[in-house]
C-alpha cells in the first residue's frame, strides 16, 4: 500500500516539472548559434569594461603613491560612462523588441514590460531616484540621508513596478503568462543588483580597502550583464511569437 502511494506521488509530481518544461520551450527552442555568438559578444563587452575599471584600480591599491585618475567615460560607476552608455543601448534593444513583439501579437503586456524597462532606462539615465532622494532627505541633508532617501524612492517605485507587471500576468494565460514571468525575473534580477547591492554598497564601502571598488564591480558589472541577458531573452520572446504569428489560423 506504501509502496503504490509513493508511486502514484511521484506520478503526480512529474507533470509538474514536465509542465514547466513545456511553458517555457516556446522560448528555449529559439535558442540557436547567432544569438549564441551575439550574447557573447555583449557578455564580452560588459567584462571588459569591469577588466578596464578594475585593474586600474587594484594597480593604485598597490601602488598608491604614484595613483593616477581613471578617465571618467571608462570609469564603470561613473554617469555617461562608456559602460553606462552601452547599458543604455542594450535598454533601447529591449523596449525596441517588446514593442516589436507588441504588434507582432498586440497584446498589451509587451507594450507594458516596454515601458517598465523605458522607465527603468531613464530614471538611470535623468537620474530620477537620486533627485527625488535628495527632495525626501532635504537639501541640507548628509549623505548617509541622501542614500536612505534614494533607497525609499526605488522601493515605492519598486512596488508600483510589481503591482502593474504582476497585473499583467494575471490578465495574461499560456506562453504570454510564461514569457511575462521570465521578463519579471530578468527586472527582479537588476533590482537586485540596482537596490540591494547598492544598499550594501552605502553600508559597507568603507569597511576595507577596496570595498567601494568592490562592490562597485559587483553593482556595475550585475546590472550589465543582466542587461545583456534581457536583451537574449527579448529576442527569443519576439522570435517565438513571430512565428506564433505565421501560423495560419484554422
Amino acid at each position: 500500500m506504501l509502496g503504490q502511494a509513493r508511486e502514484h506521488a511521484v506520478r503526480s509530481a512529474r507533470p509538474a516539472s514536465g509542465r514547466w518544461r513545456g511553458h517555457i520551450q516556446h522560448v528555449a527552442r529559439e535558442w540557436d548559434i547567432k544569438l549564441l555568438i551575439g550574447l557573447s559578444f555583449l557578455i564580452a563587452v560588459d567584462i571588459g569594461f569591469v577588466a578596464i575599471y578594475s585593474f586600474h584600480q587594484i594597480d593604485n591599491l598597490l601602488h598608491k603613491d604614484s595613483a593616477t585618475a581613471l578617465d571618467l567615460r571608462w570609469h564603470i560607476g561613473s554617469d555617461n560612462s562608456y559602460a553606462e552608455m552601452f547599458g543604455y543601448a542594450k535598454s533601447l534593444a529591449v523596449v525596441a523588441l517588446l514593442i516589436s513583439t507588441y504588434r507582432l501579437s498586440r497584446k498589451w503586456m509587451y507594450s507594458i514590460w516596454a515601458g517598465v524597462f523605458a522607465y527603468v532606462m531613464l530614471d538611470d539615465a535623468l537620474l530620477i531616484h537620486e533627485r527625488l532622494g535628495r527632495a525626501v532627505a532635504g537639501p541640507s541633508s548628509s549623505d548617509w540621508a541622501w542614500d536612505m532617501g534614494q533607497l525609499a524612492v526605488w522601493i515605492l517605485v519598486g512596488l508600483i513596478l510589481l503591482v502593474i507587471t504582476v497585473g499583467s500576468l494575471v490578465r495574461s494565460s499560456g506562453q504570454d503568462r510564461t514569457n511575462g514571468v521570465l521578463l519579471l525575473v530578468a527586472l527582479l534580477a537588476l533590482g537586485f543588483f540596482a537596490v540591494a547591492v547598492d544598499l550594501a554598497h552605502v553600508i559597507f564601502r568603507a569597511s576595507f580597502p577596496g570595498a567601494h571598488q568592490l562592490f562597485t564591480v559587483i553593482e556595475e558589472g550585475g546590472e550589465q550583464v543582466v542587461l545583456s541577458l534581457a536583451v537574449a531573452l527579448a529576442v527569443l520572446i519576439r522570435r517565438s511569437k513571430r512565428k506564433d504569428d505565421a501560423l495560419p489560423v484554422v
